[in-house]
């Protein structure tokens, strides 16, 4: 523990915590939100953010909180991202992701605290126009409730960034609602961007684009050079004998990554904007537990995290991308991937699926 603290090239630390529910059920989630998970009470959230405030800088030298599902939903957020300010925690107070449905009635004097918190970039997601978007986020006025709060935000001359989920059944409407959202903020305080959804979660059951799909899309709405088809991916490894020498590397953003389930357990294998290995191998969960909160300090469940990797996540980490590829990759899928969540997810998510305990 001692030799750990005044380690200088401590790690920064990223919580995930799965504290909120979900009003929406958007059929490309990777945390499978749902309206029925446990909040975490604000006190425990208090006393548990104090602690790791105090925290010496020799164990973690930052920390970021990301709290996963809609955070607006817990009855006291903005007193959760007024501590989270006081505290000088990242996250949530550099970009704050929600669907828009508390934020669009939110009293002014609440938009007050989270401005005055340094609350400043708000991340939205769209998966179409109107129509589209109630019925992939499952909630009739959603699309409203996303649009309210983007006028609030131009209102308050914030920043915003727009996301549009692409895949094969919205992708002819895609031009549309880019060029929707662009109108919206004529001083172009706002950045919109499109992905391909996440091999994660419910977006595993998506029909994914094709390369011919995306060939058809208008200068201006292409994707970049880093989406690929399957088997184009799959042959750059096999005919590549410097990247197929490679490791595969599971790793989070750079930052030690934990996620707290609303239970208090803490697990290792999580990742800055999906589930990273721990959402490609669920059935694995008991293995990637650290510990729990309730009986145990931050201070030892982080050690226990420095100190050694998940059994599967050594496992995964042992192969090179050409053993990856030569199990799992398929040379004529012409789904497109982006080339990580590839090699992490699907093929990833294989060799954890065969991972026997």
């Amino acid at each position: 523990m001692e030799e750990i603290r005044t380690n200088r090239t401590a790690p920064h630390l990223l919580l995930n915590i799965h504290a909120m529910p979900c009003n929406n059920f958007c059929r490309h989630c990777w945390t499978d939100g749902s309206s029925e998970h446990a909040r975490i009470p604000f006190e425990t959230i208090e006393a548990f953010f104090r602690r790791l405030a105090a925290i010496d800088k020799g164990l973690i030298q930052s920390v970021s909180v990301l709290f996963l599902d809609e955070p607006t939903l817990h009855p006291q957020f903005v007193d959760i991202f007024r501590l989270q300010s006081e505290l000088g925690f990242g996250g949530m107070t550099q970009f704050f992701p929600t669907n828009g449905s508390v934020l669009a009635q939110l009293p002014d004097s609440d938009w007050d605290i989270l401005q005055q918190c340094g609350i400043d970039w708000f991340q939205l997601i769209f998966h179409g126009l109107q129509h589209t978007h109630d019925a992939f986020t499952g909630r009739k006025g959603s699309f409203k409730n996303l649009i309210d709060t983007v006028t609030r935000i131009i209102a308050r001359k914030l920043s915003w960034t727009a996301g549009v989920i692409v895949h094969k059944e919205n992708i002819d409407e895609f031009p549309a609602t880019v060029d929707m959202l662009r109108s919206l903020d004529p001083s172009k305080t706002s950045q919109v961007g499109w992905y391909l959804n996440s091999y994660q979660g419910r977006g595993r059951n998506l029909i994914r684009c094709r390369p011919d799909d995306l060939a058809r899309l208008p200068e201006g709405y292409r994707f970049s050079e880093g989406f690929l088809p399957e088997s184009e991916i799959y042959m750059n490894i096999m005919n590549n004998r410097q990247l197929g020498a490679q490791k595969v590397e599971s790793g989070a953003c750079g930052y030690l990554t934990l996620d707290i389930e609303s239970d208090l357990d803490i697990y290792a294998g999580g990742a800055c904007d999906s589930g990273g290995i721990l959402g490609s191998a669920p059935h694995l969960k008991s293995q990637f537990r650290i510990g729990s909160l309730k009986t145990e300090s931050i201070e030892s469940l982080i050690v226990k995290a420095t100190e050694t990797k998940p059994e599967p996540v050594r496992r995964l980490e042992s192969l090179t991308l050409y053993e990856l590829a030569e199990r799992y990759g398929d040379p004529e899928c012409q789904d497109v991937f982006f080339t990580s969540d590839l090699l992490l997810s699907k093929w990833g998510g294989k060799f954890l699926s065969d991972f026997i305990p």
